[in-house]
């Protein structure tokens, strides 16, 4: 029998994220708003554990900064790179560059009610920086690995969305009960953030990624 190690978690503790002067906001609360700074470039990409991670802007944030002098890209930018630390590294290797766009991008991409959005063409995930939500991130992030299932499973979950649909199974929100990809992607984001949300997911899922954490963080159990 492996038994898992205890590590110090590295993430966000609590019901909280933080901000760009060092407070912190409740969770689903936009953590971009902060303090001035007049250094307005990113340095990409990121050095983040074992992976470079490719943080962009969209082409509307040069008129972001202008309207909205206060706001800190650079912040911005550490704040998904932190919020990615609770995630399995194979699962942040699947997207190759995370974009926060202004809400003008979204609505000239076709996404004017979103608050991210997955290409499954070029595997960006895009963020709008006035709901950048850990839970928005994670969503999205979900998308890339629900490409990444065998059939088999992908059946399972498409009978897991039938079965929440018709009142079976318990989902964690409304949006999950668009599509099986939808499904996945809601139980997923929620699924890491169950520390605060425990309640939201059905017990089959939350039983099918438990047995996943083996394979996601192989460093995390021994022998």
């Amino acid at each position: 029998m492996k038994k898992m190690r205890k590590e110090k978690n590295k993430s966000c503790d609590s019901k909280c994220e933080v901000s760009p002067n060092g407070s912190r906001v409740a969770l689903g609360q936009t953590a971009l708003d902060g303090a001035r700074s007049t250094d307005k470039t990113v340095a990409t990409p990121i050095s983040f554990k074992m992976k470079k991670v490719n943080i962009g802007f969209g082409k509307e944030i040069v008129d972001l900064q202008k309207t909205n002098p206060a706001w800190n890209p650079k912040m911005a930018a550490k704040q998904i790179r932190d919020n990615l630390d609770a995630l399995p590294s194979e699962h942040i290797k699947l997207v190759p560059k995370y974009s926060i766009d202004t809400y003008q991008d979204f609505v000239d991409a076709g996404h004017p009610n979103a608050a991210g959005w997955y290409d499954d063409y070029t595997k960006v995930v895009h963020i709008q920086w006035a709901y950048a939500s850990r839970h928005a991130l994670y969503h999205e992030i979900g998308h890339a690995v629900y490409y990444e299932l065998s059939g088999k499973e992908i059946d399972m979950w498409y009978s897991w969305w039938e079965q929440a649909k018709a009142g079976m199974m318990k989902f964690p929100t409304d949006y999950a009960l668009m599509n099986a990809a939808e499904f996945f992607a809601e139980c997923y984001g929620w699924y890491w953030e169950k520390a605060w949300y425990p309640g939201f997911l059905d017990k089959k899922t939350i039983q099918w990624f438990d047995r996943k954490m083996e394979k996601w963080f192989p460093h995390l159990y021994e022998n």
